[in-house]
């Protein structure tokens, strides 16, 4: 009898461990599918933002001052009169970040999921990433704002300023400088974010086969972006 109560003792609590595993494993996997959709969030929402503002903020902002210098440039050979003014839209609407769940990406990232190496890398970097960017943005709107508390001053000097060019011996680059750090954080942000979806799907669907592995049906969908 004692032996037996033994057995039934034992075979219990291997029963309620393989249970516990199991519950773990799905969790896991549930908590991943929830990183996964967090992280593309991030990703859709820069992706959004740069097709619809900082895209053709570079663009148009390269573009004028081509023209700019090619109008310069005509004026000092005499090909154009130097009475001919340059035209151009100054492109001076504030831009705001998105709120982004950087904060709650980083928790399930680290507190609820067992990964190691790259995701976590990604993660800080990606968090470091949209704070640059949302600082270069707020630099680019003070910019805009003090030119336009400044807006009775020459054109040459506001044409200056908005493309650094040089001044009175002197070059200020702070516009220019944050239209390419905006473009280029952006940029990053959406490719950490991105490279992040794809390690935390890797990561689920290798949870995935050690469920199968041992309770074979049941598992849920690993999301793919």
């Amino acid at each position: 009898s004692l032996a037996g109560a033994f057995a039934g003792a034992y075979g219990a609590q291997r029963i309620a461990e393989r249970a516990k595993y199991r519950d773990e494993l799905l969790k896991e996997i549930r908590n991943t599918n929830a990183a996964t959709n967090v992280a593309f969030g991030v990703c859709n929402s820069l992706l959004s933002m740069k097709k619809q503002h900082v895209k053709s903020l570079k663009e148009t902002f390269e573009t004028q001052k081509a023209a700019l210098l090619d109008y310069q440039n005509k004026r000092r050979l005499g090909e154009i009169s130097k009475d001919t003014v340059f035209n151009f839209l100054a492109d001076l609407q504030t831009l705001s970040l998105p709120q982004l769940p950087v904060d709650i990406l980083q928790k399930q990232v680290f507190e609820k999921l067992s990964l190691v190496g790259r995701p976590l890398n990604l993660t800080t970097t990606l968090s470091q990433t949209v704070h640059s960017l949302s600082t270069s943005l707020e630099k680019r709107n003070q910019l805009i704002e003090s030119y336009k508390a400044n807006a009775p001053t020459s054109q040459d000097v506001f044409v200056a300023l908005y493309f650094g060019l040089p001044q009175d011996g002197h070059i200020n680059q702070d516009y220019p400088s944050t239209i390419y750090a905006i473009y280029n954080q952006t940029d990053d942000g959406i490719f950490f974010s991105q490279l992040l979806c794809k390690d935390l799907v890797e990561h689920g669907e290798q949870i995935v086969v050690q469920f199968k592995k041992k309770y074979g049906k049941g598992a849920p969908t690993i999301s793919k972006p």
